[in-house]
């Protein structure tokens, strides 16, 4: 992550403000990098991502002692697939 987009450098916004500046700069970059910058720069896509590993880490405390992948995890690997693709789609629908 280069420096130019660590949060920390935006500790003066508030959320919304953060989010416009990543819309506004992830609006001159290629398609791939302004992804990256959304990912990386929007607080509320962060936020999602974090709470959700934060509510389903639970069930992964096992995988450092058994190699068995539960039928569990397929659902959870579903739903967080799923997030990531209500970001894709609102990023894509951003870009135009």
């Amino acid at each position: 992550v280069s420096a130019n987009l660590q949060p920390s450098s935006f500790t003066h916004c508030t959320m919304a403000e953060e989010a416009d500046i990543a819309h506004d700069e992830a609006r001159t970059m290629d398609l791939a990098s302004a992804f990256m910058q959304y990912v990386q720069r929007c607080p509320h896509v962060m936020q999602s991502i974090q709470g959700f590993v934060g509510e389903n880490c639970h069930h992964f405390a096992d995988l450092a002692v058994c190699e068995e992948h539960r039928l569990e995890y397929t659902t959870i690997h579903q739903q967080f697939l799923a997030l990531l693709e209500q970001h894709v789609e609102a990023f894509l629908q951003f870009q135009g």
